[in-house]
């Protein structure tokens, strides 16, 4: 869920199918998370030509750690690496700096 705006204990989230709803905050998580919009490589470093981990399918849910312009640093169980940011659902360019 993509947070679109906040108030007083409620906040307004939207869905990867563009449905919106209002829920109380403290029935979402705090940690960031996306969704993995098309098959895409794990990546040890954040660059195209580095070292494959995982191949990761669409709709996996992960646990985003920092992103950079075009990659961000994942983690999905115990296996954390870079995925191209253009791969994933719900990050922002608020992220950037997570």
């Amino acid at each position: 869920m993509l947070i679109v705006r906040e108030t007083h204990g409620w906040r307004r989230v939207r869905d990867p199918d563009g449905d919106e709803v209002w829920m109380q905050a403290r029935m979402l998580s705090t940690h960031a998370t996306a969704i993995v919009n098309r098959e895409t490589v794990m990546r040890r470093k954040p660059a195209d030509e580095a070292a494959g981990l995982a191949v990761l399918k669409p709709n996996v849910i992960v646990h985003l750690e920092t992103c950079q312009a075009a990659f961000c640093e994942v983690t999905v169980d115990r296996l954390s690496g870079w995925v191209e940011r253009s791969s994933l659902w719900g990050v922002e360019t608020e992220t950037a700096g997570l």
